[in-house]
């Protein structure tokens, strides 16, 4: 009996607050487009309706950042709006579990699901970078102590209810319990097979929670050109274009430029790398999984970073100073079987459903 001669359902959660999340999940969905899904999710999860998904919407205990950093009283309080009912909110996926009756539940760092499974007596899936940090064995930067166990302790507390963890990562890694957890290649949109990469001059730049005066005042005047994304304009000033959210856009600009500036978030890594590009990374503050993959790309030789507060333009120039060597040992990345999770979902779900 093949994969493919077994129509399943899944439960599908995504954390909503961000669209890294989001495009991972609706890639993980398109390649299992033989397959019924359902997600749960609020925020940005409700795009995935206008697709054609049935969405059970459930709110969002999001990240808040404010001038670059996180904001740690902002965003208790954020959850602490969205977890007032959420006994309510599990009972109401309970209901949704027991009607659906799903081969497979999964969760990409969505707080309610995996709780109302783990009530329901199913298993659940995790499907995420986050759980490298409390998963795997890995050498974390030096310092920012406070940030590590801020982190650590909200994904041990509010995020650990799976049963078991299939972990992207575009660097190896080792799991610390390979019995419940997998360390898989990144997945990438199928938008990204669409471009192939070539050298040009220009840098694109995306960055969440910077200001446009942080990034004038690294980027303005300098003899490269910048293309930058992620303050929904459309205007050019000097050496800087500012371009709209667009995907194809997107990946075009970065499938053919020099590098890319960025803040360290494992989907932009992942397809800056896929095209061979080298990353400038400057993780938001108290952002530690942000600071954790930029570690990563710099131990591999992928790039540089530096935090947000610190003379940014020294570890620019430095970065321009040594852009050839990033760019060498990018384009010689190890290639990556991109439907790997997918691929691992389907094997998941079709034991279940044998069973």
């Amino acid at each position: 009996m093949s994969f493919r001669s077994f129509m399943g359902r899944i439960l599908y959660g995504v954390m909503g607050d961000a669209g890294g999340h989001v495009a991972r999940s609706l890639a993980i969905a398109q390649r299992l487009k033989d397959h019924e899904i359902v997600f749960v999710g609020g925020g940005r999860v409700a795009e995935l309706a206008e697709l054609g998904y049935s969405v059970v919407d459930v709110p969002v205990p999001g990240t808040v950042l404010i001038d670059n950093r996180v904001d740690p009283m902002a965003t208790a309080r954020g959850a602490a709006g969205a977890l007032w009912r959420r006994a309510e909110t599990a009972d109401r996926l309970g209901g949704v579990i027991r009607a659906f009756d799903p081969d497979l539940i999964v969760t990409d760092y969505e707080y309610f699901l995996p709780r109302a499974a783990r009530r329901s007596g199913r298993p659940c899936i995790s499907v995420d970078r986050q759980h490298a940090l409390t998963h795997c064995r890995y050498r974390p930067p030096a310092g920012h102590r406070l940030s590590r166990l801020l982190t650590l302790g909200i994904i041990r507390t509010m995020y650990n209810a799976a049963t078991h963890w299939l972990v992207c990562s575009f660097a190896p890694m080792q799991p610390i319990d390979a019995a419940s957890t997998e360390v898989l290649p990144p997945v990438l949109r199928e938008d990204v097979t669409r471009f192939q990469a070539s050298g040009g001059e220009h840098a694109v730049v995306y960055l969440r929670g910077a200001s446009l005066d942080w990034v004038r005042g690294l980027l303005a005047n300098r003899r490269r050109r910048y293309l930058v994304y992620g303050f929904d304009l459309a205007y050019e000033e000097g050496n800087l274009a500012f371009r709209r959210g667009s995907a194809e856009n997107f990946l075009a600009d970065l499938a053919s430029c020099a590098y890319v500036v960025g803040n360290g978030g494992h989907n932009v890594i992942s397809e800056a790398l896929y095209y061979g590009k080298p990353m400038l990374c400057f993780p938001v503050g108290l952002f530690y999984e942000q600071l954790v993959n930029a570690h990563l790309l710099a131990e591999a030789g992928y790039g540089l970073y530096d935090g947000p507060d610190t003379n940014a333009a020294i570890t620019l120039d430095k970065f321009e100073a040594n852009l050839a060597c990033f760019q060498a040992k990018a384009a010689a990345r190890p290639a990556w079987d991109r439907h790997a999770i997918a691929t691992r979902l389907e094997e998941l779900m079709y034991s279940r459903g044998a069973a």
